[in-house]
């Protein structure tokens, strides 16, 4: 392999590892949403809604 190839190996993982990241913010982001809509249901609180 290569000084090239090497470096694109690298990027692809840099990039593969970035979406890992906004894969996990965006489940977090929608668990938190999940956790507002069940307070909501629960207390009928417009600072959940």
């Amino acid at each position: 392999m290569d000084y090239s190839e090497l470096e694109k190996e690298i990027k692809r993982l840099n990039f593969e590892d970035l979406l890992w990241l906004i894969f996990a913010l965006l489940s977090f982001l929608n668990i938190y949403g999940d956790y507002n809509d069940i307070e909501y249901l629960k207390s009928h609180d417009d600072q959940y809604e």
